[in-house]
């Protein structure tokens, strides 16, 4: 079983926020799931956390 390795960065709270995962290829799909979702909780919590409203 080979393994790859999934990474994204994207710029949130002020800083570079990174994932990286080290997963089987056969797992691709729900690795590339799982890292979507945790960009969105922190986009989330900058978004509520954020002091300037966004209406």
């Amino acid at each position: 079983m080979s393994t790859k390795t999934y990474s994204r960065s994207v710029l949130c709270m002020g800083t570079t926020v990174s994932i990286q995962v080290i997963a089987p290829q056969s797992e691709e799909a729900n690795v590339l799931h799982h890292i979507s979702k945790a960009f969105t909780i922190f986009k989330t919590v900058e978004t509520t956390c954020s002091r300037f409203w966004k209406l």
